[in-house]
């Protein structure tokens, strides 16, 4: 089992706001979203990004 670390991350307040809108639509928290942004999984990655996608139109 891979050590577990914490860390911060700083947004401004839009980034914030978009990120929970995302954890709205994927009906997850805050840390389970950017875990799978920032995973092994290309599937993972692809789900969170597609999502933002339908959120904003097109990144």
């Amino acid at each position: 089992m891979a050590e577990k670390k914490q860390i911060t991350v700083n947004l401004d307040e839009k980034s914030i706001e978009r990120l929970d809108t995302l954890c709205s639509k994927l009906d997850m928290n805050r840390a389970q979203v950017l875990r799978m942004l920032l995973s092994d999984s290309s599937k993972s990655v692809q789900l969170v990004v597609d999502a933002l996608k339908s959120l904003n139109g097109d990144i």
